[in-house]
């Protein structure tokens, strides 16, 4: 991925940021000396501040500088006064100062224009064109009446082409040897040497002065003047050349430095390399490349001493006092600024602060030991931020619904925090800090603010993870019953015994193994709904005061709830069994945190950070009612207990089987004895992990339950069902089965598990269609659903697109009063939206209450409208999405990108990318193929390179991504390298791969390189070609002219022809002209039953090509008895984010004047050109006149006419049509391209069209 800049050299930094802030006042100067009484309107300025890039009042911009101008009144005629500005006097003889300086340099400046004219071919530039180096060469703006009257010797002035404008050229008459001498070669006659380049860099670049000997030694130096203007042969001749040639052009400035935009403007009159930057990027011992302010700038290393010039000329000097007035000028604006903002804080009363500072300055002035600096060091600074937090609590309180506010106090309120750590006094907290820290301590509580405990500000680094779960990642329904991970190892006593309630709470929680594979917030948020029920079950009788302790509630979106009860940090560590016993819960190892204490005294609650503490631990509530040994029974479903190889427990308890599992019994096990229940109680459970690893471990354990006699029980028979059901081995799903059918009464946890296994829960095979009939199963055995199962069966009839089906689970879903289930409802957006239902979809979002919504219902939203191909609607939901508040996840990510990119919505994409590098602290393979799609179809094939190439686990899709983004753009020789790179690191190409590659051969027409990979395809990587593979090839064959070939290869497909390879073949007859082949591809396709209006257009225009209007008529009309509608052509072009959507010969736009306006100059240029617009595609009988019409609005026309209006010089106008560009717009868009010096993408039906400077990259094969 290639720099775009140097590394930083702060001293050239400096030099370019010296002068910027002038730029507009030099601008204004120039405005004033077109006047000759150097006097202006102040209105006359306003009208032209946006054309300086300034917004604003002029008036305001003028008081800034004093120094430099001055308002006054004048009369404005009719007797009425109006505002001027002129120069000071101060000002008036600077600039005639610095006249004088250019009057006196005039020899100088023919000099310099001279060496300029012999750098260049054919010794002559267009005056158009010297515009752009006018500022850097110091020359005036009339320096062609100055210079030429005084050199005609020298000098003229012609025009070889009288019928354009602005094609006069200044014209060099004769080569001056003593001008051909340059700076390299002037410094080696000075210094008695041969000439070489120099390195500026200091010496301890000992690799870079290695590379510059090098460049040094490879070839000779080459003077960039030379009479016979042509490039060496070589590489290393040729790059020499041109550094040299950029250094005598640089050297050539007055400030040795250039725009490189302004350089490339003369690329081909200098004979510069394509890639300019990457040439001067190699050689930094001479130049330096600068971003600064967006703007490209090379700057010549020996030029500066540090940041000041080595030689000034007289205009840099006369400029240079200039700048120095200017500074002059602000620097008393902002005195008198500053002087009346501390009259108005004194009359306010808010200078007590700086007073006090002031007194603390003087005091710390007089501490001169080490040990008295490094205590001003760590208590003075800090004392300042106290002293300014708790100062005027009376405004902070009214004021504290000011968002600034909030965060300037709550800053100051973390410093407070930090500092009670490190042990500043108490009397720095001021007589005002209880106010303000309760204000704070409430605010915190309403936008879910956790403050980090004193082991977590102690922590040296942190790792963007970390950042997230300290400060704010944890919402307020997972601060309550969340347990955390430990690295203790946790032994757990079993469930009470004969507890139907908790036994039911635990099978209602699914099997624990596979929720540990969901991410670690829904693992959480499960917890609280966990805890919840306990508290349920297990709390008061009272329903009251049951209401009265809602500590574990799941809250709706943006309430928090706020009891009053005090929680504590339970350590199940230190858990002595003996004190199991006591009321209510566990209270062993009870820790108050002295921070959580200060949050209670006040009456809040704020849950303690317990991320850092090394036990592990749990909020909970002491009143509640749990029985003994729950909660640790709870603690071991989610613990990942290190003696088992990292797995939880399914049922609680089951890892260490005590006096309460001894007497345990259910189902068919009811009858066993306790000795075979305790000798099998190590495999029944998924706390013995290792033999459940696979799926001969799982028969092994099943086997020996079925000796045992407890191959029905319940609590027995889950593990080995959820491990078949959802690890996807192999054969799992026929273990699985066998094992449900051996339960006696299963309940609906069963049918659950079994209704993902066969609807992809694991990565097994999918067989939705037994999924469906489980579910029927169910109702007919009379175990009711839960909220769990409708999700598994609505994914199934979305994955056999059962519509009637799902409509009727919609049914059931409402009569059994789960409609208003937050994954029920998702669900059911999600089954209709991969049904093809967008709007279906949309009305069950709709029914969703705005304050139940959540990010994954918005994310089956926009997954619907991308599944239809409605890109609009699902960026429009996109945006209502992130104005309510929500973020999105990477679902929504990847439909949103996916929709930019067939919208061709490149600042939109471009955007989201931003948004992403902000927000995450890595992007994965799904994200990055995602960004390398929309760059791709957006027309930017590098930034899809530069993702790319910034991947660090790259895939099958991700490769196969890149290939289809070259092929798009038709680089087959690129494409090529992607495909070998791909199989040197060991990934097998797939059937997607090869149709990339495929089609980039195609549309490169690299038509052996395209056999080879179908060959090796189908002997080496096994793969089976498709239809598409043929219709690659037929489209390959057909391009390069071999149609016979092309034609028995669809005969000798194995499938049979298909519609697509005999379509590939009908575009390639209309490249060819061949009718008679066009016309029986046509009737191949009418036999199998699959022509769209396309294909009839397509060969009604190679009749009007041959004038054949009857024929072409004859198609036309036939397409229509047939019902095949064409869809309408339309171009969109981007500006600014929108996209704006035209029609042939369309009058909608709301600058639709503006518009045909833009497309009469571009035409008048044209025809100013000789172009003459092709009219032979027009498949209508007119008049060449009208032809000409119908072809001058075109959509694509009016498309690129708006861009060039709407968008700024620089950035590409990027076009997406939905037709095939045709060949009168192709060489439109080239000359447009040439004519307007900028960048026009367009893509069409089939490929991508880049056009810059005259030419396209398809190079006419298309």
């Amino acid at each position: 991925m290639p720099r775009w800049s140097s590394p930083k050299d702060p001293a050239l930094e400096a030099a370019l940021r010296r002068n910027r802030r002038w730029v507009v006042n030099n601008q204004i100067k120039r405005l004033l000396l077109r006047f000759p009484s150097r006097t202006a309107p102040v209105r006359f300025l306003q009208s032209r501040f946006k054309t300086l890039d300034l917004m604003g009042r002029a008036a305001n911009w003028l008081g800034k500088y004093p120094s430099c101008f001055e308002v006054f009144s004048a009369d404005a005629g009719g007797g009425e006064q109006e505002p001027h500005f002129g120069f000071t006097k101060r000002m008036a003889a600077l600039v005639h100062a610095e006249e004088a300086a250019v009057a006196a340099s005039e020899p100088a400046m023919a000099d310099r224009l001279a060496r300029v004219l012999m750098l260049a071919r054919g010794r002559r530039l267009q005056v158009s064109k010297l515009a752009a180096l006018r500022g850097p060469l110091g020359l005036p703006d009339d320096y062609l009446l100055r210079l030429l009257p005084a050199n005609t010797d020298l000098f003229r002035l012609t025009n070889p082409y009288p019928h354009r404008r602005n094609a006069a050229e200044l014209e060099l008459l004769r080569w001056a040897p003593s001008l051909a001498v340059s700076a390299v070669e002037a410094a080696a006659v000075a210094s008695y040497s041969t000439p070489r380049f120099t390195c500026s860099l200091p010496a301890s670049w000992v690799k870079s002065h290695a590379k510059m000997e090098d460049f040094n030694a490879s070839t000779p130096y080459i003077s960039p003047y030379s009479e016979e203007w042509a490039l060496p042969g070589t590489d290393a001749e040729a790059e020499k050349r041109s550094v040299a040639v950029v250094h005598e052009l640089l050297s050539l400035t007055l400030w040795r430095k250039m725009s490189i935009l302004k350089l490339e403007h003369f690329r081909r009159e200098f004979g510069l390399p394509e890639d300019t930057v990457r040439m001067l990027l190699r050689h930094p011992c001479l130049f330096y490349v600068s971003n600064r302010y967006k703007i490209h700038t090379v700057v010549l290393r020996e030029g500066y001493e540090g940041s000041e010039l080595r030689e000034k000329d007289l205009v840099v000097l006369a400029k240079d006092r200039l700048g120095e007035l200017m500074q002059e000028g602000l620097r008393e604006y902002n005195q008198r600024r500053q002087a009346m903002n501390f009259e108005k804080k004194r009359r306010r009363g808010e200078v007590e602060v700086k007073k006090e500072k002031e007194v603390e300055d003087e005091e710390a002035a007089r501490l001169d030991s080490a040990e008295k600096r490094e205590e001003r060091r760590r208590f003075y600074k800090p004392s300042v931020v106290v002293l300014t937090v708790c100062h005027w609590p009376e405004r902070i309180e009214k004021r504290w619904k000011t968002f600034s506010v909030r965060m300037c106090i709550l800053m100051g309120y973390l410093v407070l925090l930090l500092l009670g750590h490190i042990g500043l006094p108490a009397w720095e907290w001021g007589k005002h800090s209880r106010r303000v820290s309760d204000l704070v301590l409430g605010w915190t509580i309403e936008t879910q603010l956790i403050f980090p405990s004193r082991q977590q500000i102690l922590v040296k680094s942190f790792s963007c993870q970390d950042i997230e779960r300290h400060f704010g990642a944890l919402s307020a329904h997972m601060w309550l019953g969340m347990i955390l991970n430990s690295g203790s190892r946790i032994t757990a006593p079993s469930l009470v015994e004969k507890d139907d309630n908790m036994a039911k709470l635990m099978s209602e929680t699914g099997n624990m193994r596979s929720n540990l594979l969901v991410p670690g917030c829904q693992r959480r948020e499960m917890a609280s709904k966990l805890a919840m029920k306990m508290v349920a079950m297990f709390g008061d009788d009272d329903e009251e005061a049951f209401e009265d302790k809602r500590l574990f509630n799941y809250p709706r979106r943006g309430e928090i709830p706020m009891p009053k009860t005090r929680f504590f940090h339970l350590s199940l560590d230190a858990c002595p069994q003996q004190q199991k016993k006591k009321s209510g819960i566990a209270n062993f190892g009870i820790e108050k945190s002295r921070y959580v204490d200060a949050c209670f005294e006040r009456g809040y609650v704020v849950p303690p950070a317990s991320v850092a503490y090394p036990s592990l631990e749990m909020v909970m509530a002491p009143d509640a009612r749990f029985p003994a040994g729950a909660m640790s029974d709870l603690v071991s479903m989610w613990i990942n207990v290190e003696k088992h190889g990292g797995r939880s427990s399914s049922v609680p308890g089951a890892d260490a089987p005590g006096r309460h599992a001894k007497n345990r019994r259910t189902g068919a096990g009811a009858g066993v004895g306790e000795e075979a229940e305790d000798q099998v109680q190590p495999c029944g459970t998924a706390a013995a992990a290792v033999p459940l690893r696979s799926l001969d471990g799982v028969r092994k354990a099943h086997a020996r339950h079925i000796k045992l006699g407890l191959d029905r029980c319940l609590r027995h028979a889950r593990p080995l069902l959820a491990a078949c059901a959802l690890w996807g081995w192999s054969g799992g799903m026929e273990l699985a089965a066998s094992i449900f059918e051996s339960l006696v009464e299963p309940e609906a946890f069963d049918y659950n598990t079994l209704m993902r296994g066969h609807v992809g829960g694991g990565r097994g095979d999918r067989e939705p269609a037994a999924a469906l009939r489980l579910y029927v199963d169910m109702l007919e055995a009379g175990v009711g659903p839960d909220s769990y199962t409708f999700p598994f069966v609505l994914k199934a009839c979305a994955q056999l697109a059962a519509l009637q089906e799902g409509r009727q689970l919609q049914a059931h879903i409402v009569k059994l009063g789960f409609q208003h289930d937050e994954h029920v409802q998702n669900s059911l957006i999600s089954f209709y939206g991969k049904c093809g239902e967008p709007a279906m979809a949309r009305l069950a979002f709709d029914r969703v209450e705005a304050e139940e919504r959540t990010t994954a219902s918005w994310s089956a939203l926009l997954a619907a409208y991308t599944k239809a191909e409605l890109w609009g609607e699902c960026l429009e939901s996109f945006g209502a999405m992130v104005l309510d508040g929500w973020r999105p996840d990477e679902s929504s990510m990847v439909s949103v990108l996916s929709s930019c990119a067939h919208l061709g919505a490149f600042d939109v994409g471009r955007s989201i990318h931003c948004a992403l590098l902000r927000n995450t602290a890595r992007l994965n393979a799904i994200m990055q193929t995602s960004l390398v799609d929309m760059y791709a179809k957006c027309g930017s094939i590098e930034k899809a390179a530069a993702v790319f190439d910034a991947m660090e686990d790259k895939n099958a899709w991700t490769y196969s991504a890149m290939l289809s983004g070259l092929a798009l753009h038709g680089d087959g020789r690129k494409a090529l390298q992607v495909f070998y790179a791909m199989v040197r690191e060991g990934h097998a190409p797939d059937a997607a791969a090869y149709v990339g590659v495929l089609n980039a051969c195609s549309r490169a027409g690299l038509l052996e390189d395209g056999l080879r990979c179908f060959d090796r395809m189908r002997l080496e990587h096994k793969v089976a070609p498709n239809a598409q593979h043929y219709g690659c090839m037929v489209d390959l064959m057909a391009r390069a002219g071999r149609l016979d070939d092309a034609r028995a290869l669809i005969g000798s497909m194995p499938t049979g022809p298909t519609d697509t390879a005999w379509r590939s073949l009908l575009n390639a007859c209309r490249i060819h002209g061949d009718l008679d082949l066009a016309e029986r591809a046509l009737e191949e396709l009418r036999r199998l039953g699959a022509t769209n209006a396309g294909d009839y257009v397509i060969v009604a225009d190679m009749h009007t090509r041959t004038k054949n209007w009857p024929a072409a008529a004859a198609f036309r009309t036939e397409a229509v008895d047939w019902g095949l509608a064409q869809s309408p052509g339309f171009s969109a072009v981007e500006v600014r984010g929108e996209l704006h959507r035209f029609v042939s010969q369309d009058m909608s736009h709301p600058r639709t004047r503006d518009i045909y306006e833009m497309l009469h100059q571009m035409e008048w240029q044209l025809r100013f050109d000789g172009y003459k617009p092709d009219t032979s595609e027009v498949a209508l009988d007119v008049g060449e006149e009208e032809k000409r019409r119908v072809v001058a609005a075109h959509s694509q026309k009016l498309a690129m006419a708006f861009g060039l209006l709407s968008t700024p010089e620089g950035p590409p106008v990027r076009v997406v049509t939905n037709l095939r560009m045709s060949k009168e717009c192709h060489a439109y868009s080239a000359l447009i391209s040439e004519i307007f010096r900028r960048e026009i993408v367009i893509r069409d039906r089939n490929r991508l069209h880049r056009f810059r400077r005259g030419a396209c990259t398809c190079s006419d094969y298309w």
